[in-house]
């Protein structure tokens, strides 16, 4: 198994379907597919537990809907904000051994997140995330899932508001 220390997620649509390249500690790159049946569930996953407040624990509980959405929202606006994105991107190293990711196994430990991606041979790579870096990738693949055009229905309301909202937000001027 591979342990990820830096990944780049890219929609390919010729493929029509996500690719993550990632490297880890030593420098070597791995490339693997992520379908979009695949991702619809992992997604749904990620999104249940942010809102459920793994990997921490602890629910809003006595609060409305409406609360919760609102404070997922703002959570979610400043993981965006705090986005940096990579000057040099992983880039696949050989596109003919980039594997098909069929399984992610979902751990949380102690605060983070670990997925665990592999194909039918056993081939692995991991990515962990904390809370803040799980929101980023979801802002990233959401992104990406707009410009697939892939059903925006999985994706919750706090989501594509807080996306919206930053969009809409004038940038930094560059020096």
């Amino acid at each position: 198994m591979s342990a990820l220390q830096r990944v780049t997620t890219e929609f390919i649509e010729m493929e029509d379907r996500m690719r993550i390249s990632g490297e880890n500690e030593q420098g070597e790159v791995t490339s693997f597919w992520l379908t979009q049946r695949l991702l619809i569930r992992l997604v749904a996953h990620l999104v249940a537990s942010l809102e459920k407040g793994a990997p921490k624990g602890g629910k809003l509980q006595g609060h409305d809907e409406r609360i919760s959405e609102m404070v997922q929202g703002m959570a979610q606006q400043a993981a965006q904000a705090a986005l940096n994105s990579e000057e040099i991107p992983v880039k696949d190293p050989d596109y003919e051994h980039t594997w098909l990711a069929l399984e992610v196994d979902i751990k949380h430990i102690d605060e983070q997140l670990h997925l665990e991606f592999r194909n039918k041979s056993g081939v692995s790579a991991e990515v962990t995330l904390e809370v803040s870096h799980l929101r980023q990738w979801l802002s990233i693949l959401y992104r990406l899932w707009i410009q697939a055009e892939w059903p925006k229905a999985i994706w919750p309301q706090w989501m594509t508001d807080s996306i919206a909202e930053t969009a809409n937000q004038p940038s930094a001027p560059l020096h």
